[in-house]
Formats: C-alpha cells, structure tokens, sequence
C-alpha cells in the first residue's frame, strides 16, 4: 500500500520541517534516536518528513489520482413533500493512493498500516451537491 521514502542512514539528521507548517516531534531525531521508537513512529518520521499535503500525491505531473467514493446511508431525518427534499445522516468513504506515503514493511516489523490524522495528509476537494 505505501512505499517508505530512503531511510537517514545512522547519525544523519531528520531535522527540517514535515511540509505542513508543524514541527512534528520526529523532526529533530536522527536515526540512531529513532532505533527505540515503535514502527509506527518510525514510519511517520521516514514518510512524514519531506511530504507536502497542498500537493496533489502523484509522482509524475501527468497522473491522475483517482478517488473511490462510498456513501452509506444511515438514517433519513426528514422528508418535505412540498420542496421535494430529504434531510439524511450519510457517510461518506473516499479512498485513493498517495504515492507518497509508502515504505516496505518489511523494514519496519512487517507493519503495513498505520494511522494518521486526515489533516496531515493531502485530501481530495468534493463536493457533495444535489
């Protein structure tokens, strides 16, 4: 599923900035520091640490990304006869691949999912309408 960037060899530094505006905590360790870490924490410090959320996750320019939707519809609250409307409570499930986000587990204990907050990452802009 992701494909972890070149890994700091030991003693070089992963100091910098992660592209979103935020000093994460694994900015300033260089990779003897992050020998004790848990896998997770590792694999955010290697695929975190130059990733730009603004920009689109695409190696090549003329790639597409391409975003799977679902929606589940939970409960319909109201219905208006009159204006021919519903309102509703839906979820909305979108998947795609980041290019950027990828690393061999094999490297990191076989971990192949981890979980990150969806503001640290690149989100595709929808637009739920009618």
């Amino acid at each position: 599923m992701f494909r972890r960037r070149n890994r700091p060899k030991s003693g070089e530094s992963l100091s910098g900035s992660s592209g979103d505006g935020r000093n994460w905590p694994w900015d300033a360790l260089n990779a003897t520091e992050l020998e004790g870490r848990s896998f997770e924490y590792q694999i955010k410090a290697a695929v975190m640490q130059e990733y730009q959320k603004n920009s689109r996750p695409v190696l090549k320019d003329s790639d597409s990304v391409k975003v799977f939707v679902g929606f589940s519809l939970f409960h319909i609250l109201d219905t208006d006869e009159k204006y021919q409307t519903i309102k509703s409570l839906i979820s909305v499930r979108l998947r795609w691949t980041d290019q950027y986000l990828q690393w061999d587990p094999e490297e990191f204990g076989n971990t192949s999912k981890i979980w990150m907050y969806a503001n640290s990452i690149w989100l595709p802009d929808i637009l739920i309408s009618n």
